[in-house]
């Protein structure tokens, strides 16, 4: 892409030192647009190969931060549906109980929060 080649003529001209590159690197993933920075990383490692183990390091510690993060998105989503079914299971426990001793079904609702389909088995 022309943002990679134009990245590659800029350091290879020589203007910037390995702590000025490694700080642009980390800037253009950060902030950049780009969809896939380790698609981008192996690109410009190709043509930059004196940076290829750096570059390419970078995008390794980026797939695992990836990673690291789908895990913990996964176990958030789980325990936060865990969590919903249970006031669920706990909402239709009390409306049991409050159909039971007499309470309108209209109110339980109110009350509850759960819908009319929801409350029919617990009619019967």
């Amino acid at each position: 892409s022309g943002i990679t080649e134009s990245l590659a003529a800029v350091v290879m001209l020589g203007y910037t030192n390995r702590r000025q590159l490694r700080m642009l690197f980390h800037y253009m993933l950060q902030y950049g647009n780009t969809v896939e920075p380790g698609v981008f990383l192996r690109r410009l490692a190709r043509r930059l190969p004196q940076y290829e183990e750096t570059l390419l390091s970078i995008a390794q510690k980026l797939k695992q931060e990836g990673r690291q993060q789908g895990r913990l998105e996964g176990r958030e989503e789980g325990h936060l549906e865990g969590l919903q079914e249970g006031s669920r299971r706990e909402a239709l426990r009390i409306a049991g109980s409050m159909l039971q001793n007499g309470l309108d079904k209209e109110m339980v609702q109110k009350i509850t929060g759960l819908s009319a389909d929801e409350l029919q088995p617990l009619c019967g």
